[in-house]
């Protein structure tokens, strides 16, 4: 899938990207007043950052051998069931690529 280290680069900013931007929402819109929960999530988004950057760094150095690890984020629909124990993302690994509709209808 990947022909050159910046489309490896695009791929896995476009997943850190994601994960700020579901965050962030969720902070804003329906944890603004919980600063215990905010920095929960913030947890959350250094972890999942930390695992996207290995994943790139492992593409990287990996790309020409065409040995690559995807990796797609997922936003939990339905919020309501968002407790103190889960994450309102899941980071999905595949050594296949999967199209947007295929992502789409995992969320």
């Amino acid at each position: 899938m990947f022909k050159n280290s910046r489309e490896i680069c695009e791929f896995h900013d476009n997943l850190v990207n994601k994960v700020d931007i579901i965050i962030e929402n969720l902070m804003i819109t329906k944890y603004s007043l919980y600063t215990n929960e905010q920095s929960k999530f913030n947890s959350y988004r250094n972890t999942l950052i930390s695992k996207i950057k290995e994943i790139e760094l492992f593409n990287l150095q990996n790309y020409k051998n065409d040995n690559l690890i995807f990796g797609f984020v997922l936003e939990i629909e339905n919020r309501t069931s968002i407790n103190r124990n889960t994450s309102p993302i899941i980071l999905l690994l595949s050594k296949l690529y999967l199209p947007e509709e295929v992502i789409k209808c995992l969320e």
